[in-house]
């Protein structure tokens, strides 16, 4: 009988020793598996923050560019008009002129 109890020992080790390889695999599974999450979220998060960033500066950019191209219209049309009333008396005699009517 003592050769009985010896083997049950044995297979009863080896259950232990069999659940608690297993435990072990999953507590270290469970910690890798939340490292790469921590790891997966850093990475996203410096992504939008690049995203972010070069979204700004594109933003800044644009709004410079509109903001000279406001500046020579306006520059243009002030031109224009300097130009206009400089010579609205040529101008409206040579409109005059080409359609026809002559006073």
């Amino acid at each position: 009988m003592s050769i009985f109890n010896w083997v049950k020992d044995i297979e009863e080790t080896y259950d232990e020793l069999i659940e608690k390889a297993q435990n072990e695999n999953k507590s270290e599974l469970n910690k890798l598996k939340e490292q790469e999450e921590t790891n997966l979220k850093e990475t996203l998060d410096e992504k939008g923050n690049f995203i972010e960033r070069v979204l700004n500066e594109l933003k800044q950019d644009l709004n410079f560019r509109i903001s000279n191209f406001k500046q020579k219209i306006d520059k243009e049309i002030e031109k224009t008009e300097k130009d206009y009333k400089n010579n609205q008396d040529q101008i409206i005699k040579q409109v005059l002129s080409d359609i026809g009517v002559d006073f």
